[in-house]
């Protein structure tokens, strides 16, 4: 299980069709990553839950982006 603060950071992206997509953070929020563990517990309910893909894309630090 991983945690992660959302603050103001961005980075979080998850896997929608094949297609990479930014989570726009949520001031005063965290994300907890569970991986496969809901999907063992739940596997035998009738609405198992599946790990959703994700990744954390690195951002510059501020002032240091891109021209």
């Amino acid at each position: 299980m991983t945690s992660r603060s959302t603050s103001t950071e961005r980075g979080l992206e998850v896997d929608r069709d094949g297609e990479w997509h930014p989570i726009d953070p949520i001031p005063g929020t965290f994300i907890v990553n569970f991986g496969c563990a809901m999907k063992i517990l739940t596997r035998r309910t009738a609405t198992p839950v599946a790990a959703v893909a994700h990744r954390v894309v690195r951002q510059p630090p501020s002032g240091q982006g891109q021209a």
